[in-house]
This record gives structure tokens, C-alpha cells and sequence, in this order.
């Protein structure tokens, strides 16, 4: 829901995409780790933990999509996203994000997240 209304805030007044019930939350760094995400291999499981839940880590998919990037490492994702993903919220993903996926990325894109909520949701002496 929150995610969805990130997109809704995005799109402003535009009509060409509204979310709908085929959004799928999607992590881009997996939960589980493996090879194709080397910086994961650390002893810091509880930090690990936090990052995959943060939701600078979490985006909006289709439903079809959604299978296509369980496991893939960054640069598949996004070149997937770049080609499939009509949401504003991927695109600024996109626009926003170094090449790394990584810690630095995830706080970052968190902080930024978190202000878009802010505006949807605070009232405007409180932001």
C-alpha cells in the first residue's frame, strides 16, 4: 500500500500508469544469498536481514515480472526494468541508483522513499 501510494505520487496527474492489483512488492537485493550478490557473504546476518526488509530495497513489479527477478543479480534487474517496468517508481530506481546495489544505495534510496511518504502523508508545517 505504501509502496503504491509512492507510485500514485510520482505519476502526479499523469493517467498513463495507475497501480493495480497485479503490483507485486518485489526486493531487489534477495533474501537469500548467493553468488551473484558477492558483497552479501558476511557474517552480518541481522544487517542483512535489515537491508532486504528496508524499503529502499523493496519496488513495484506486474505480476509477470515478479518471476523474472527473484535471484537476478543488479544489472540483470535493471537492464529487466529498463525494457519492462512502465512504473515511475522504477524509473526514478533507475535514474537514481548507482551500478551498485549495495548498503550505501539502499539507505540512500530509503532517505528518499521516506520523503515522498512525508509529503503524501505528513501535514505540511510537519515536513
Amino acid at each position: 500500500m505504501v509502496l503504491e501510494a509512492v507510485e500514485m505520487h510520482l505519476n502526479g496527474n499523469s493517467e498513463s500508469v495507475k497501480p493495480d492489483n497485479n503490483l507485486t512488492v518485489q526486493p531487489i537485493m534477495p533474501q537469500k544469498r548467493e553468488t551473484t550478490w558477492p558483497w552479501l557473504n558476511t557474517a552480518f546476518d541481522e544487517e542483512i536481514e535489515r537491508l532486504t526488509k528496508a524499503i529502499g530495497n523493496l519496488t513495484l513489479v506486474r505480476g509477470r515480472l515478479a518471476p523474472n527477478l527473484i535471484r537476478e543479480p543488479w544489472n540483470r534487474k535493471r537492464e529487466t526494468l529498463a525494457k519492462h517496468s512502465d512504473l515511475s517508481l522504477n524509473a526514478r530506481l533507475l535514474a537514481e541508483t548507482p551500478v551498485t546495489w549495495d548498503e550505501a544505495a539502499i539507505s540512500e534510496r530509503s532517505r528518499r522513499i521516506a520523503a515522498i511518504i512525508a509529503k503524501i502523508w505528513l501535514p505540511p508545517d510537519k515536513i
